[in-house]
C-alpha cells in the first residue's frame, strides 16, 4: 500500500516539474515506462511459486 502513495507523489512533483516548460501531452511519456518494463518482467519473474510457498502451514506449536 506504500507505494500508491509513493506514486501519487511522484506524479504530483513530476507534474509540478514539466507542466510549466512542457505541454500537458509530455507527462504521458512517464507513464509508458511500466509498459517498456513488462516484457522484462514476464520474462524474469516465476509463474507459480515454488513449491514449499504452496504448502499449508501446519498449526502445531513448536
Amino acid at each position: 500500500m506504500a507505494a500508491l502513495g509513493l506514486g501519487g507523489a511522484v506524479c504530483a512533483y513530476l507534474g509540478r516539474a514539466l507542466l510549466p516548460e512542457t505541454d500537458f501531452r509530455w507527462m504521458f511519456a512517464p507513464g509508458v515506462l511500466p509498459l517498456l518494463l513488462l516484457p522484462f518482467l514476464l520474462r524474469f519473474l516465476p509463474q507459480q511459486l515454488p513449491p514449499a510457498a504452496n504448502a499449508p502451514r501446519s498449526t502445531d506449536p513448536a
